[in-house]
C-alpha cells in the first residue's frame, strides 16, 4: 500500500462513524458513553491528522501500541455504552483503521471478511444446517418462522401441521393430533386433542361436563404429559369430569368466544378461567380484530408478518440507517447469538440459573434474569401502553360472567415464576444488589391488581400466595428454562384448585 495513501486511508475510516458517534452522544447524554467511546475516538480522530507519518512508520511500534490500546478501549465503550448503529459502524471502522496503517493485519481482516461474507451467504442459502433453536431466533418474516415452529426431537413441524387459523379464534389445534413434542428441558411431551381440537381424552366431555377449563398454556399443560396436566390432576383428583379448552398463545380475547362455541354444550357446574398476568393483558388481539376488521379476507398470519413489519426498528432514515437496517437482517449475528446464548432461543443452559435454598432443599431459578428484567418495567407506563389490552380483559370477564350465568365462574390468576418466588428471597440476600426489594414488589402487585380488581371477591382464587406457600418448602415449580409449570407445578394448582372448589365424590 502506497505510504502517502495510507494516512488518509486512516483518517477516512476515522471519519466514517462521526454521524453515528455524535448522534449518540447527543441521544444519550451519558457520562460513561462519553468517556469511553467520544473521548477516545477523538483522541484516535486527532492523532490520525496530527501524527499520520510517524503511525505509518514501521518503526513506530510503541505509538502503534498505545492507538491500539485506545482503539480497544473506544470498541469496548461502544459496545457497552453505544446503540446498535454505532457499534454496527464504530467497529468496524476501528479494525479497518488498523489494517490500513499496519500492513500484517490487512490480510487477516480481508479474509475474516471474505470468511464472515461467505458464511452469512450459506445461511442463507441454508439455513437448515443450524440446530432448531438457532434457526427460529434467524431474522426471517413471521410466516418464515411458523416454517418451523413446533420443535420435535428430530426437528420441528411448520404451524400449519399442527393449527388452524379461525377467523373467530385466530387460531386453535387441529382435531385428532398425536404428536410427539420436545422441549430441551422438559423432553419430549406429548400433544393429543379431541374431534375438536382441545387437549381432551374424552371427546364426550364436550357433551357433559362439571367443570371447564379456559385458558392459555398453563391451562393445556404444556411440557407435561397429557395426564400430569393441572385439569386432568382435578379430574383425577376429585372425580369431576373436566372439559380442558386452553390453548397455548391463547389471552383473554379467546376465553369468551371458546366459552360460547365448545363449553355451554357441557352445562358445566364450574367455568375456571386462568388469567396469566400480563399475559392475558396486552393488547395483541385487540390489534388483530382490529386488523381482521379492516381485511375481512386476510387470516392470522397475515396480521403477524403485519405485526413483524411494524415492529422493526425504523433506524435512521436514508443512507445513514442503512448499516443497521443490514444488520438487522443479517443471519450470521443472530445465529451466533443463540447459539451463544441458547436460553434466549429457549434450549436449556448448563449453569444460567440461581439457587435459592428453601427449607432444607435448593431450587433451581433464573431468578436473576427476572430481576435484570423488572428492573426496567415501569407499571404505570406499562398499563398505559396496554390500554386495549386492560379494556379487552375488562371486557372478557364480564362477557365470561354473563355467559357462564348459571355456573360458578372461578377467575384463576397464575403468577410468573418471580411472583411465586422473589417474595420467599431475604432482603439481604446479594441476590437484590442495589435493588430495592420493597419497590420491585410492589410493582408487581400494582401489575397483578390489574387482573384481580376485575373479578368480583367470590370469583377470585389467586394463586401466587398458595403456591408461595408451597414454594416455601422448597419445592421447584416451574421449568428453570421455561415460563410455565413442571409436573410438580401442576399437582401443585390442581390440589389449591380442588380445596378451593370443595369438590367431592358426588360431583359428577
Amino acid at each position: 500500500m502506497n505510504l502517502d495513501t495510507r494516512p488518509w486511508l486512516l483518517r477516512a475510516f476515522l471519519l466514517l462513524p462521526a454521524y453515528w458517534v455524535l448522534r449518540d452522544t447527543v441521544r444519550l447524554n451519558a457520562s460513561d458513553y462519553v468517556s469511553l467511546v467520544v473521548v477516545p475516538w477523538a483522541v484516535l480522530l486527532l492523532a490520525s491528522w496530527l501524527l499520520a507519518p510517524r503511525i505509518v512508520d514501521a518503526r513506530q511500534d510503541r505509538l502503534r501500541l498505545v492507538l491500539a490500546v485506545i482503539a480497544i478501549v473506544c470498541g469496548w465503550g461502544a459496545f457497552q455504552t453505544g446503540r446498535m448503529a454505532t457499534q454496527v459502524v464504530l467497529l468496524p471502522s476501528l479494525v479497518a483503521a488498523g489494517a490500513s496503517v499496519a500492513p500484517r493485519l490487512a490480510r487477516p481482516v480481508i479474509a475474516t471478511a471474505i470468511l464472515l461474507a461467505t458464511l452469512e451467504l450459506a445461511l442463507r442459502l441454508g439455513p437448515d444446517v443450524l440446530p432448531v433453536d438457532a434457526r427460529r431466533a434467524l431474522p426471517l418474516g413471521a410466516r418464515a418462522r411458523l416454517a418451523c415452529f413446533f420443535r420435535t426431537p428430530d426437528g420441528c413441524l411448520p404451524a400449519d401441521a399442527l393449527q388452524v387459523f379461525s377467523p373467530a379464534l385466530a387460531f386453535a389445534y387441529k382435531p385428532n393430533l398425536d404428536v410427539i413434542l420436545w422441549h430441551a428441558e422438559s423432553g419430549a411431551w406429548t400433544l393429543r386433542t379431541d374431534d375438536r381440537g382441545f387437549v381432551n381424552r374424552d371427546s364426550r366431555r364436550h357433551d357433559a361436563a362439571d367443570v371447564v377449563v379456559i385458558g392459555d398454556a398453563f391451562m393445556q399443560g404444556v411440557l407435561v404429559e397429557p395426564e400430569e396436566s393441572f385439569p386432568a390432576r382435578l379430574a383425577a383428583s376429585t372425580g369431576s369430569r373436566v372439559l380442558n379448552l386452553g390453548v397455548r398463545g391463547w389471552d383473554a380475547y379467546q376465553y369468551p368466544r371458546v366459552l360460547e362455541m365448545h363449553g355451554l354444550g357441557a352445562r358445566p357446574r364450574v367455568v375456571v378461567v386462568g388469567i396469566s398476568g400480563a399475559t392475558d393483558w396486552n393488547a395483541h388481539f385487540p390489534r388483530w380484530a382490529a386488523y381482521r376488521s379492516a381485511r375481512p379476507d386476510a387470516d392470522y398470519r397475515d396480521f403477524l408478518d403485519a405485526e413483524e413489519r411494524d415492529r422493526r426498528p425504523p433506524g435512521a432514515p436514508g443512507a445513514f440507517g442503512l448499516p443497521e437496517r443490514l444488520y438487522r437482517r443479517a443471519f450470521l449475528p443472530a445465529a451466533l447469538g443463540a447459539l451463544l446464548h441458547p436460553t434466549e432461543t429457549g434450549a436449556a443452559s448448563s449453569r444460567d440459573w440461581d439457587e435459592l435454598l428453601l427449607g432444607e432443599h435448593a431450587v433451581r431459578l433464573r431468578l436473576g434474569a427476572a430481576l435484570e428484567h423488572w428492573r426496567n418495567v415501569d407499571p404505570d407506563r406499562l398499563v398505559a401502553d396496554q390500554h386495549l389490552g386492560i379494556e379487552q380483559l375488562e371486557r372478557s370477564i364480564a362477557e365470561l360472567r354473563s355467559l357462564a350465568a348459571g355456573a360458578r365462574l372461578v377467575i384463576l390468576y397464575v403468577p410468573a415464576m418471580e411472583e411465586v418466588y422473589l417474595p420467599l428471597v431475604d432482603a439481604e440476600s446479594p441476590l437484590w444488589g442495589a435493588t430495592s426489594r420493597e419497590g420491585l414488589l410492589g410493582k408487581m402487585e400494582r401489575l397483578r391488581t390489574v387482573v384481580t380488581a376485575l373479578a368480583r371477591r367470590e370469583e377470585l382464587v389467586d394463586l401466587t400466595g398458595p403456591l408461595g406457600e408451597v414454594a416455601a418448602r422448597g419445592e421447584s415449580l416451574y421449568w428453570v428454562h421455561d415460563s410455565h409449570w413442571n409436573r410438580r407445578g401442576n399437582a401443585a394448582v390442581a390440589t389449591i384448585v380442588a380445596r378451593h372448589l370443595r369438590f367431592d365424590q358426588e360431583t359428577h
